[in-house]
């Protein structure tokens, strides 16, 4: 959670309720920060200039190379993997691509 001041605008409707003048008043809003396949951090994999998520296809872990657009709240949203891919989390450090793997509680 981050605090920050911004301007808004705001309607008020009638009521039978006078609001005072000078009244400050606190919300709390949300701004998308990307748009975009959202994967868990602990996905992401982090070698040298690369950024990796290994994704399942046919029973093994295949590396992609991802672009992170945005990180918040333990998932990011990535470019260079398609929506509904399954992939590998939590990630061992030892999975290289090509690796057999088991996708336990998905559909792959």
């Amino acid at each position: 959670n981050q605090s920050r001041l911004v301007e808004m605008t705001a309607t008020i409707y009638e009521s039978s309720s006078r609001i005072p003048n000078g009244t400050v008043t606190q919300m709390t809003y949300q701004v998308p920060l990307a748009e975009g396949v959202t994967v868990p951090v602990s996905a992401i994999r982090y070698s040298g200039a690369q950024t990796l998520v290994f994704v399942v296809q046919g029973g093994s872990a295949v590396a992609h190379e991802v672009v992170v657009l945005a990180e918040g709240g333990g998932l990011a949203v990535v470019e260079g993997v398609t929506q509904g891919a399954t992939v590998v989390d939590p990630l061992p450090a030892d999975l290289i691509s090509g690796s057999s793997v088991t996708v336990i509680g998905g559909t792959d």
